[in-house]
């Protein structure tokens, strides 16, 4: 009986260990890269004046000569001619 019973341990623990195997196997990976670019910019007209209500489609940003996707703007205008200060926000977002 002791050898029988040896036998049946190892099927049980060489079957858990497939089972773990395969278990792990199934389990998809997924990588993803993400990369978001703060870039804080100031307009103003010939005079010095701040211009205000700028859209993302207003502004190219190039990487190495590159056209690069805005895909989030926020726009913050100041509440007088100093552009430091912020006043009213607004923003667009690609989804």
């Amino acid at each position: 009986m002791p050898k029988n019973r040896a036998r049946w341990l190892v099927a049980i623990a060489a079957s858990m260990s497939f089972s773990a195997i395969v278990a792990q196997q199934s389990i998809p990976l997924i990588r993803s890269t993400s990369r978001l670019v703060l870039l804080d910019v100031i307009v103003t007209d010939k005079t010095g004046r701040p211009l205000r209500q700028l859209k993302k489609d207003d502004f190219t940003v190039l990487e190495n000569g590159i056209p690069q996707t805005i895909t989030s703007f926020e726009g913050v205008a100041g509440a007088s001619s100093d552009t430091s200060s912020p006043g009213i926000g607004w923003s667009e977002t690609e989804s």
